[in-house]
């Protein structure tokens, strides 16, 4: 089982929606996954016949909507089964709840400005 968690996922129109949508399709491949994502931006149509086996969306305001992800994520977090947490950020990652999964985020774009705060840095790290 997989886990992936991202505040941009499709049918929201930009980069890291349609990267996380293709490598949550490629991790389906690999086994069953669970995709955590913030509520559709566009207010386009929900995706119909996606290969996950749960796609759970989350809305509210920005500091809710994270602690009912994270809230969320307990369970799955907590199976034993777990192969592996895939996050968009470290903004995704931080609101995780302790696992024992290896956990990737990639970095891209402005993941590391040039000269981010102390509160940012630690965030990040």
């Amino acid at each position: 089982m997989f886990v992936v968690v991202t505040q941009n996922f499709a049918p929201d129109i930009g980069g890291i929606a349609i990267v996380m949508h293709a490598l949550a399709g490629a991790l389906a491949a690999e086994g069953p996954v669970e995709v955590f994502a913030h509520r559709i931006r566009g207010g386009g149509p929900e995706l119909e016949g996606h290969p996950y086996t749960a796609l759970h969306r989350f809305g509210g305001p920005n500091p809710l909507r994270g602690w009912r992800k994270g809230w969320a994520l307990r369970g799955p977090l907590a199976n034993p089964a777990l192969r592996g947490v895939l996050c968009d950020s470290w903004k995704s990652a931080e609101i995780l709840p302790p696992t024992s999964a290896p956990v990737l985020v990639p970095a891209m774009g402005m993941e590391f400005p040039p000269n981010p705060s102390p509160r940012r840095q630690r965030r990040i790290r």
